[in-house]
């Protein structure tokens, strides 16, 4: 899209669902997505997870661009907040100012995911530990699927923690992976952190190729 915060558009929003459920490439993250919600959810009764963006490189990704969590559900709700997509077009702060650092450098061939891919019951803005280890589990299972992933951008805390305790000792240096700060509205209001992080993407864009 040629601007951020795509998905307020209803007609939009609608056409992401179906590339989702039409496009034959997805059906193994389709297939990934209802295997966790099956599984997880006989456990977990509030258990939401967002979706995959069609409209991003997704199963064709060379990125994969980490994030903590994607939000807080609200109370008594079982409804995902927002696009209920995990996408830079949602219409929300963090992914505006992920959509400007990805378009300022021309940053294509890139998925968006959390470390804790499921949204975070109400009254709670941050994952533990046991939901940064659980989460990482299933990130294991996913990145086979990503088959041209070379680079991890590791933005925030909690993905860098996930990553570095919980995947990259079983995966050892099969991905090119890079911390970076989180990208929200209140980090790169400090002196340099927009710089900071527009460096690292430049970075795994070059590895990336």
């Amino acid at each position: 899209m040629d601007a951020p915060r795509g998905l307020q558009d209803p007609d939009e929003l609608a056409e992401r669902h179906r590339m989702l459920a039409e496009s034959p490439a997805l059906a193994p993250l389709r297939d990934w997505s209802d295997a966790m919600m099956t599984r997880r959810g006989r456990r977990q009764a509030d258990l939401v997870l967002p979706l995959v963006d069609p409209a991003d490189a997704a199963v064709n990704a060379k990125t994969l661009i980490l994030l903590d969590a994607p939000g807080t559900l609200a109370p008594d709700s079982l409804d995902a907040p927002g696009s209920g997509f995990a996408s830079v077009d949602n219409d929300d702060p963090i992914a505006e100012s992920l959509w400007n650092l990805r378009n300022d450098i021309g940053f294509d061939d890139v998925m968006v995911w959390n470390i804790v891919p499921w949204y975070l019951s109400a009254g709670r803005k941050k994952p533990n530990a046991p939901e940064v280890a659980q989460g990482a589990m299933e990130l294991r299972a996913l990145l086979p699927l990503l088959k041209n992933l070379r680079v991890v951008v590791l933005c925030g805390p909690h993905a860098q923690d996930g990553w570095w305790k919980h995947v990259e000792p079983l995966l050892g240096n099969t991905y090119s992976a890079f911390n970076a700060p989180h990208p929200s509205p209140l980090s790169l209001k400090q002196p340099g952190r927009r710089e900071e992080i527009e460096k690292v993407f430049a970075r795994a864009k070059q590895v990336a190729g």
